[in-house]
């Protein structure tokens, strides 16, 4: 037992001072994990902790992306752990809305996708995020309006408007995922885009883009004349 507490500290103590030393870069996924977990949990061995994450969710974003109720299924690993985990997923996604929201103006779109890609990467249902811009294409908020399975995230076109109102907003700029990889736009896609701006045409409010996510990359709507 005190070999196996003294072979834990060391393994925290390297981790922690490499970290420390050089940063995350070089880290393998289950030393990701297990240097956040390190914070949460106290005498456990993580290393085997987080090897079981891995063999349960697949790799670490799927791991980050777990919900809690499905994370406290692993063994060693508490509502505190999981909570650990979530919060440094969310942390990063937070750090990088905050590069556009609120700016003066939103000149590259860039730094939109890379917050997208941070928001959306390791999710396996589709999602449907709209970003609201006023008049000087500056990011007023950015809200998920619908959740679904695999393949389908239903959208209300109503509510859709009902928040450019309520939040001023003059434009928008529609996103979803598709975790199966494809960078298509399916009939659907194209249907419920038009939809959504027609609906927001009686408003003045101007629908600028809809971009589909991926692991590979993304597609814009309006760079393939779709909208």
């Amino acid at each position: 037992m005190n070999d196996n507490k003294t072979s834990n500290s060391g393994h925290r103590k390297r981790l922690r001072d490499r970290y420390l030393s050089v940063g995350i870069d070089g880290f393998s996924p289950k030393e990701v994990l297990a240097l956040i977990l390190n914070n949460a949990i106290k005498r456990a061995d993580t290393k085997s902790i987080a090897d079981n994450l891995l063999i349960k969710f697949g790799d670490i974003n799927s791991t980050l992306n777990a919900p809690v109720e499905e994370l406290v299924k692993i063994d060693g690993i508490g509502k505190e752990s999981a909570i650990a985990i979530k919060l440094f997923k969310d942390v990063s996604v937070f750090l990088a809305k905050e590069k556009v929201i609120h700016k003066e103006c939103v000149t590259s779109i860039n730094e939109v996708i890379e917050y997208l890609n941070s928001y959306f990467k390791g999710k396996h249902y589709e999602e449907f995020v709209v970003i609201f811009l006023n008049n000087s294409n500056q990011i007023l908020r950015i809200d998920s309006v619908s959740q679904g399975t695999v393949n389908e995230a239903k959208v209300y076109v109503r509510n859709i408007v009902k928040s450019c109102l309520e939040f001023n907003s003059t434009g928008i700029i529609l996103v979803h995922n598709h975790p199966g990889g494809s960078l298509k736009a399916s009939q659907s896609d194209i249907d419920i885009t038009l939809k959504i701006k027609t609906a927001c045409s009686y408003f003045n409010i101007r629908v600028l883009d809809h971009f589909i996510i991926t692991y590979d990359g993304y597609l814009s709507f309006a760079g393939e004349n779709l909208i």
